[in-house]
């Protein structure tokens, strides 16, 4: 007697919506948690966005600045730890995209990179798009970085980053705890949803100031 064939059975179980799922079936949850960025998966991006939306999302807007800033300067001496130069430190955070309470406070001071997580997770996840090159202690753009700084390739920048942060950048870099890696278990997914809340937020504090 053959065994009996559960394969039918459990395609039907992976492909059922699941209210504890958000309506999603357990094979779309698993692309979304293991391969957000892919064909089959639930998640995509527009293929156009608006700058006024591009203009709500800070970290976007400062990695944005700090692209144009190495265009300009054509290449940036790094210190002899590999950091961005107080200079362009204080460029950046002169836009006030984000802050540091501590320096808001008055209780320090912008000396260095680590001084600012936005700056060390600019200066990291830049360099993980492959738009900007460390060269003997510089930084440059690369070819493909200075074709997404035009502005019709705003949008495309922004998946770039996007893609970027969430699934390649080590997060654990900036708890301040020992060397952990994060999202290994449960894949991407608690990345993606962090940022796409505070993105609704952003988005809806827009709306709500221009009503």
């Amino acid at each position: 007697m053959n065994p009996p064939d559960f394969a039918p059975l459990r395609l039907l179980q992976n492909n059922v919506p699941l209210d504890d799922f958000c309506g999603l079936t357990p094979t779309e949850m698993h692309r979304l948690m293991y391969n957000p960025y892919g064909v089959n998966s639930p998640l995509g991006f527009q293929e156009s966005i608006e700058d006024s939306t591009l203009d709500c999302i800070p970290f976007f807007w400062l990695t944005e600045e700090f692209l144009k800033i190495v265009s300009r300067e054509k290449s940036i001496k790094l210190t002899p730890l590999g950091a961005l130069p107080r200079k362009v430190l204080h460029e950046l955070y002169d836009h006030k995209f984000i802050t540091e309470d501590l320096i808001e406070a008055g209780f320090s001071k912008l000396s260095r990179e680590q001084d600012s997580v936005a700056m060390t997770s600019v200066h990291q996840s830049a360099l993980l798009t492959g738009l900007i090159k460390k060269t003997k202690g510089k930084l440059s753009l690369t070819r493909d970085g200075k074709n997404h700084l035009s502005p019709d390739e705003r949008s495309n920048l922004f998946i770039r980053i996007f893609s970027i942060f969430t699934n390649s950048f080590e997060w654990a870099s900036n708890d301040g705890y020992p060397h952990v890696m994060l999202d290994k278990e449960g894949g991407h997914l608690p990345s993606i949803c962090s940022i796409s809340m505070d993105l609704t937020t952003i988005q809806s504090s827009s709306m709500a100031t221009n009503t």
